[in-house]
């Protein structure tokens, strides 16, 4: 999984298709057996951990669990895996398969490059202050 701006996609191994999602103002991902993490309680239960699938689910992943097999250092499929949910309750969250690379392709290609660096700082001088009109508030 990875992300650029508000855009969550999914590299899928073999595929040439690409799910981007959006999560919108309330959409959140969840995983099967697990509490959700939410910056706020949400105002539907949705992430207990005991009720699955979630309400207002739009997409559910089932993952595969890969081992080593054994004496060729290849995966190989060998049970259940982990299951997430994509849920949104208000509907804002949207999803879409794009074709290649999702980078090169609209929305994401859209989108600008990321801010890592520290911002530019601002200098303000005492003589810049004495020059407002308006007071300063502390």
């Amino acid at each position: 999984m990875r992300r650029k701006g508000k855009n969550f996609y999914l590299v899928l191994e073999g595929s040439d298709a690409t799910p981007i999602l959006h999560f919108g103002m309330s959409g959140f991902f969840a995983e099967k057996g697990q509490k959700g993490m939410h910056y706020s309680r949400p105002s539907v239960a949705t992430t207990s951990g005991e009720e699955w699938p979630p309400k207002y689910v739009k997409l559910m992943m089932q993952f595969a669990e890969v081992g080593i097999g054994e004496g060729t250092g290849t995966g190989k499929v060998v049970g259940g895996g982990a299951e997430w949910a994509f849920a949104d309750p208000r509907r804002l969250a949207r999803i879409k398969l794009v074709a290649g690379v999702a980078e090169e392709v609209p929305p994401l290609s859209l989108l600008g490059e990321p801010e890592f660096g520290p911002r530019a700082a601002v200098t303000i001088t005492t003589a810049n202050v004495e020059l407002s009109l308006v007071p300063v508030l502390a």
